[in-house]
């Protein structure tokens, strides 16, 4: 007599479910680390703009404060026919946050703005527009005046 026995399967199949729930495992531990990093190092506040409110991330804190609000935008190319669709661009808006007053804060205006809400850094004053100290280097700038204004207030007792 034939014994029944059910068809057999390559190891492979027997594997994979074992792999995928790893690999499952793996991207859930991985997506619910990622987000309480990013909430622990940067808090999302909201900030007006025009008529609205916009979330903006803190980047720099201390006695002066820097936001960044980050947005997708379209990027077409006018070809003279017609305008076509070249991809997005990640835009980057920055507000300086001083005493309870924000204002935002771009290439064109950064050195009356620094030199306005941060007036007692005549340092930096003198070094803006140089290497290190050009629009780009915004979030340094501000963590130099910080860590300057921290090291003002130390007071230095006799014995």
């Amino acid at each position: 007599m034939k014994k029944l026995s059910s068809p057999s399967r390559p190891k492979s199949v027997y594997l994979f479910p074992g792999a995928f729930r790893l690999f499952l495992f793996s991207l859930l531990l991985v997506l619910c680390w990622i987000p309480q990093r990013v909430q622990a190092n940067n808090d999302l506040v909201m900030i007006r703009v025009g008529n609205g409110l916009v979330p903006a991330e803190h980047i720099v804190k201390g006695p002066v404060n820097l936001f960044v609000y980050s947005y997708v935008r379209p990027e077409t190319i006018d070809t003279g026919l017609r305008v076509v669709p070249a991809g997005t661009v990640e835009e980057h808006r920055y507000f300086l946050g001083v005493n309870g007053e924000v204002v935002e804060i771009n290439s064109s205006n950064y050195k009356k703005m620094i030199k306005r809400y941060l007036p007692n850094a005549k340092h930096l004053h003198k070094r803006l527009g140089k290497v290190g100290f050009r629009f780009q280097n915004i979030s340094s700038m501000v963590e130099f005046y910080n860590n300057f204004r921290a090291k003002q207030q130390y007071v230095y007792v006799e014995r």
